[in-house]
């Protein structure tokens, strides 16, 4: 459990995807373990918050 959670934040971009990354990634993890799935949903919420905020400037 604890290797799936960090593989799915560590390969999660933080920068250089594009604007709709995150949703695809949500749906690309939709039947991957709750694990994974629940890191990709933290991820894809944070990274979408930062592209929210920097917009805003």
């Amino acid at each position: 459990m604890i290797p799936a959670m960090a593989y799915s934040q560590a390969l999660f971009p933080v920068f250089g995807a594009e604007a709709d990354f995150p949703a695809r990634a949500v749906a690309a993890a939709a039947n991957s373990a709750s694990v994974v799935r629940n890191q990709v949903r933290l991820r894809a919420d944070a990274r979408s918050r930062m592209l929210r905020t920097r917009s805003l400037r």
